[in-house]
């Protein structure tokens, strides 16, 4: 691809590309960078980096992948060692910045590894250079580097239920002296620490009781940081789904007024506690105000079963919106909403 060899990415070819094309456009331009830099004038890449780092920083922030990251970090490092290496620190700095981001998005963790990969080409290229910020950079990676999973989970549970919350710790540096400590919202429930042959911890919840619905937290610690696993623990009912394939779902009770058929199906009926009734609201997407009802169930509902209420003195042609809000001892649960059909 001709149109990426050059010392500068060609940011108007690139934009010209479809999306889909962009990354393999920047990986051809990062392949002939890694090329065409040791055999450049030491004065055109002074000329250039200041844009070049613009540049291979627009790479580090769009989440690269694997391959593309390898070869950005070489291209990085090699151009502050054959240009001016003055401001590698700074370049340093923002890939500490990136590193110590909470941010949990799926492009977060691609572009941490592009930053610590640009770090490690760095140290290995310019090597003293960067002596006052090897021993910084070393403690963010190592806390960087540990972590534990699952990072959160939302549990819904029944009353009087037992169950297991586990936590496992995924890798640290150093491996061993690590502690837990299980919390419930900001009670300390245990505390302990891993024997050498694992890398796991539970807590069992024998009988659970209103007073054991919140957050639990696990954190694992040594001395490089902490990892933590989170989990919400809810009575929430699940939201009912609607069912849409209704035979004959309307009917014509007055020139202007027509009745419509709602179904649903409860989503895990046996998770939480026994579905007592559903709220049913209803309005008239022009105006704000809602009607509710309740709608009591007898018995418990399976999994799957079809439920069936008669939506009457719908007006024509007004448009609605209805809402199922499912109701348990503990609680309102997720709500659903659907606009019922006006086609007779």
């Amino acid at each position: 691809m001709e149109r990426a060899h050059s010392l500068l990415l060609s940011e108007a070819a690139c934009s010209q590309l479809a999306e889909h094309q962009r990354p393999q456009f920047v990986f051809e331009w990062l392949t002939h960078l890694k090329k065409l830099l040791p055999v450049t004038d030491r004065v055109d890449i002074k000329q250039n980096q200041r844009r070049l780092i613009e540049q291979l920083s627009g790479v580090l922030i769009g989440s690269p992948g694997p391959p593309t990251r390898w070869l950005l970090a070489h291209c990085v490092a090699l151009l502050y060692r054959l240009g001016d290496p003055i401001a590698a620190s700074l370049f340093v700095d923002r890939c500490h910045d990136i590193i110590r981001s909470k941010d949990d998005s799926p492009s977060g963790l691609p572009t941490r590894l592009a930053a610590m990969a640009c770090l490690g080409s760095l140290f290995e290229q310019l090597g003293r250079m960067l002596v006052g910020s090897f021993k910084d950079s070393l403690t963010i990676l190592l806390k960087a580097m540990k972590s534990a999973e699952p990072g959160f989970t939302e549990i819904r549970q029944a009353l009087g239920r037992a169950f297991s919350l586990s936590c496992r710790l995924l890798r640290a540096h150093p491996a061993r002296l690590l502690r837990y400590e299980w919390k419930l919202g900001s009670r300390l429930l245990t505390v302990g620490q891993f024997a050498d042959d694992r890398d796991d911890t539970s807590y069992l919840v024998k009988a659970l009781n209103r007073e054991g619905y919140g957050e639990y937290t696990c954190d694992i610690t040594n001395e490089a940081g902490a990892g933590r696993c989170t989990f919400l623990v809810t009575g929430k009912a699940y939201a009912p789904e609607f069912y849409y394939d209704t035979y004959s779902a309307l009917w014509q009770n007055k020139p202007r007024v027509y009745g419509f058929k709602l179904q649903w199906t409860q989503m895990e009926p046996n998770a939480v506690d026994r579905i007592l009734a559903y709220r049913l609201g209803i309005r008239q997407k022009s105006q704000s105000r809602w009607w509710e009802q309740e709608i009591a169930m007898e018995g418990s509902i399976q999994k799957g079963e079809l439920l069936t209420y008669n939506l009457t003195e719908l007006v024509k042609p007004e448009s609605y919106l209805v809402r199922l809000t499912p109701i348990t001892r503990y609680g309102e649960g997720d709500t659903t909403d659907t606009t019922p059909r006006t086609d007779l």
